[in-house]
């Protein structure tokens, strides 16, 4: 059994690890207009790293330190600009930003676009 450690400095909120744990054991839930990632303080898993490996931002450790807490990210959502929709954290928003930050702004307005929102777009485009 490892332990799994979060940076909540790093973390955005992405799904990443939730969608990658093989065990269920980090959960997500979003209501109210916030995200929350709940984390597991150990991984019954010897080998896996799946999430640590997958995630965009580094935010995850696997240690030798067990612990029986479970640690919370609370991260408040954005809405679509067109739908209203709720669709990712202002965090991934700000790290898309910081990564595509060469590409002039007036290029980006579909960051602040909903999946379905910026297919239609494209579509009519």
């Amino acid at each position: 059994m490892k332990g799994l450690k979060i940076d909540l400095e790093k973390c955005i909120g992405c799904r990443a690890c939730s969608v990658s744990c093989t065990e269920g054991l980090i959960s997500l839930k979003d209501a109210d207009g916030y995200r929350v990632l709940s984390f597991p303080g150990r991984c019954p898993v010897e080998q896996c790293r799946i999430c640590r490996d997958l995630c965009p931002t580094q935010a995850l450790e696997v240690t030798e330190k067990l612990s029986d807490e479970r640690v919370e990210c609370k991260f408040p959502l954005v809405a679509c600009k067109s739908c209203g929709s709720y669709f990712a954290t202002l965090n991934m928003v700000e790290h898309v930003r910081k990564t595509l930050a060469h590409i002039d702004t007036a290029e980006t307005g579909w960051i602040l676009l909903c999946g379905a929102c910026r297919k239609e777009l494209s579509l009519v485009a």
